[in-house]
């Protein structure tokens, strides 16, 4: 079942207020991983946040197969800013969506194969602080609408990182 507007809208307002009480770039990343699987529902979703070098993405949270225990992460993968989808979000600063990953070189295996991708760099003021990742089973699963409604989670996301002084990459 497809999320309305107004879960949406809700879900995102439910999201700003809870990162306004993040202290941490690992608070934030939790907080928008949440959202994006309350107002989806979807089976897969990880955030990656860059890491100091400027160059790679590390998963941080996750909801899925990667959870082991609370918010530990099971084989947390760590990518460089161009390489699969993930990264070529963050390199691209746009999103990502994948119809059919069997078709598509830039795909990168981590816990279960999945058919359909989409990735969302997270951004403010045009500098990266990483990508929310979504994977679902059905081939071309993700569509306009939930390719809006993650991009404007990750935004507010990216503001408050940039509030709490993480540094990002440009």
């Amino acid at each position: 079942m497809a999320a309305t507007p107004s879960t949406i809208d809700s879900a995102i307002e439910m999201l700003d207020q809870r990162l306004q009480k993040c202290m941490s770039a690992r608070e934030c990343a939790w907080a928008l991983t949440d959202a994006a699987i309350q107002a989806y529902r979807l089976p897969d979703c990880v955030t990656y946040l860059l890491n100091a070098d400027g160059r790679s993405l590390t998963q941080v949270a996750a909801y899925g197969p990667k959870i082991k225990l609370g918010q530990a992460l099971e084989y947390a993968i760590t990518l460089r800013v161009d390489q699969g989808i993930v990264g070529s979000a963050a390199s691209s600063q746009r999103a990502v969506r994948v119809d059919d990953s069997r078709l598509d070189p830039r795909y990168v295996l981590d816990d279960a194969h999945r058919l359909s991708e989409l990735a969302v760099p997270i951004v403010y003021q045009g500098a990266l602080y990483g990508v929310l990742d979504m994977e679902h089973e059905e081939r071309a699963f993700f569509d306009l609408q939930h390719e809006q409604g993650l991009s404007r989670m990750a935004s507010i996301t990216g503001r408050r990182l940039a509030a709490l002084g993480e540094e990002p990459a440009h």
